[in-house]
């Protein structure tokens, strides 16, 4: 069975309010990793655990982040170990994007339009909600694949819909905000904003607050496609961001 000694911490990452994220490296390979520690000191914590690695094991595909192992480290913390993806998240190739000649943005945009959604895909045939899609949880392998992480917030349906929300408020769409539910349209609204993030280096409902951005998300108030952007691309993201 894994051990926490089997492991040399590299350094940490920016984690989450009961989590911690290393890169580590297994000591016997030298193979580098990612180890993420969750705290589970109440019954709700390992509850919320369970289902991520649950998740995670039913969802493992070319789409998803790959989760080695699980071990307890003296029973208050869970480790779960997950494939490294070295080029990083999203964020990083929307910096990157913008540096390209709009040819190749547009090319290179359609390749991870068409990645994303496949992976999305996969989520929602296994009857699966993210329910946290964002740039920061998609992330990229040395060969400039996808991985859907960050399983924490996704649930399985057992109807059409959710009552209660989870997320990243600029990035759920007007309905999660007016009438509190979400369905798995919420999740391509999230897609359609992560790619015009993508091809123009802002968000779409970009304002000086996050509460003027979720205003404008009610009140459906985008910004224009630059005219670059192909009629069939633009056509794509309006109707995942369902603009009329």
């Amino acid at each position: 069975m894994p051990r926490y000694e089997d492991y040399q911490i590299i350094r940490q990452l920016i984690g989450g309010t009961q989590s911690k994220t290393y890169i580590v490296e297994l000591k016997s390979t030298h193979q580098q990793f990612i180890m993420k520690k969750v705290s589970y000191l109440e019954d709700i914590d390992r509850a919320k655990v369970d289902v991520e690695v649950e998740l995670m094991r039913q969802l493992d595909s070319d789409f998803t982040v790959h989760l080695v192992c699980v071990f307890p480290v003296l029973d208050v913390e869970l480790c779960m170990i997950l494939e490294y993806c070295v080029r990083g998240d999203l964020r990083n190739i929307i910096y990157e994007f913008q540096k390209l000649p709009e040819s190749e943005k547009l090319m290179r945009g359609w390749e991870y339009t068409a990645q994303i959604t496949r992976a999305l895909d996969h989520l929602h045939s296994h009857n699966v909600m993210h329910r946290d899609l964002k740039p920061a949880n998609i992330l990229v392998n040395q060969d400039g694949y996808i991985r859907l992480g960050d399983f924490g917030l996704s649930r399985e349906m057992n109807e059409d819909y959710f009552l209660t929300i989870a997320g990243t408020k600029v990035y759920m769409a007007p309905e999660v905000h007016l009438l509190k539910r979400m369905d798995k349209s919420s999740d391509i609204f999230s897609l359609g904003v992560i790619i015009f993030q993508l091809i123009t280096g802002h968000h779409p409902y970009e304002a000086d607050s996050e509460e003027a951005m979720i205003d404008k998300i009610k009140k459906n108030k985008v910004s224009e496609l630059p005219d670059w952007v192909s009629s069939q691309l633009k056509e794509l993201i309006t109707s995942m961001m369902n603009i009329v």
